[in-house]
């Protein structure tokens, strides 16, 4: 007596078919692991008792939902500008000056130079004006959270249809 075999229903399937799933939780696995780092957002966050000088760190989240790390800002005396050019122009990140050295306040650079200059500024208004108190900074997570989405969204759609014509194919 011949036993049936498990993965018979295998031999109705097109083998083109098993490709779209396949894809899709390749598309699901890049737009996940692209929405970790693009949504990634950093927070300069200080705050000073009297005229005291600022006691500051640096807060990295996912999309301002969940802390990811925190990182102290010892002795925070200016920030500046930082430029990285090449053929194709420049790019800049803004840099966090303390007693024990410099550190970036973003990890990358980007276009648009305007922008890092008024956080430069708030940053140094903020270290220079002892009547300010608290000073929060955010840089990260802009529209460009839409692109790990779409793959994700196309990878959903592709799995989901995939296996929808899985279920068409297989015998009644």
């Amino acid at each position: 007596m011949n036993k049936p075999n498990r993965l018979s229903w295998l031999q109705h399937i097109d083998p083109g078919t098993l490709i779209s799933p396949f894809l899709g939780c390749l598309l699901i696995g890049a737009g996940l692991a692209a929405l970790y780092f693009v949504g990634q957002v950093t927070t300069l966050a200080c705050s000073r008792e009297q005229a005291n000088r600022p006691n500051c760190a640096m807060i990295t989240s996912w999309m301002n939902l969940t802390e990811l790390s925190q990182r102290p800002v010892p002795q925070l005396t200016t920030a500046y500008i930082q430029d990285s050019c090449d053929e194709d122009g420049c790019t800049y990140r803004v840099m966090l000056s303390s007693s024990f050295g410099d550190l970036p306040f973003s990890k990358i650079y980007s276009s648009g130079m305007a922008d890092k200059q008024y956080k430069v500024d708030q940053i140094k208004v903020f270290i220079q004006d002892s009547s300010q108190t608290n000073l929060a900074i955010s840089e990260g997570s802009g529209l460009f959270i839409i692109i790990p989405l779409i793959f994700i969204g196309v990878g959903v759609y592709l799995s989901a249809s995939a296996l929808a014509n899985v279920f068409k194919q297989l015998p009644q």
